[in-house]
């Protein structure tokens, strides 16, 4: 139950930078800027991982999707790319 209610605040909070009052505060006030920035970019990837979207998903979907799911997050490919030193490189790279 955490693990949705987490899910759900990161999508809140990457919604929340891109539209309503913040969204529109940007373009006049560095302050907004920032605060939309943190959320985009900081809080609301934190709480998406946060909430486990695989293992929603795997307890979500039937079995049969679920082992194809399985299937598909052991090839290499994704393997190498959610391995943690790849991704943290992939992070830092798009930021710059």
């Amino acid at each position: 139950m955490h693990r949705t209610v987490v899910w759900y605040a990161g999508l809140v909070c990457a919604a929340a930078g891109l539209t309503g009052p913040v969204a529109t505060a940007a373009y006049t006030s560095f302050t907004a800027y920032m605060a939309g920035h943190l959320l985009l970019g900081m809080l609301a990837p934190l709480l998406l991982v946060l909430g486990a979207p695989v293992t929603l998903a795997l307890r979500a979907v039937p079995v049969a999707h679920a082992r194809s799911l399985t299937h598909l997050l052991r090839t290499p490919v994704v393997r190498a790319i959610t391995y943690p030193a790849v991704a943290g490189v992939l992070n830092a790279g798009g930021g710059a």
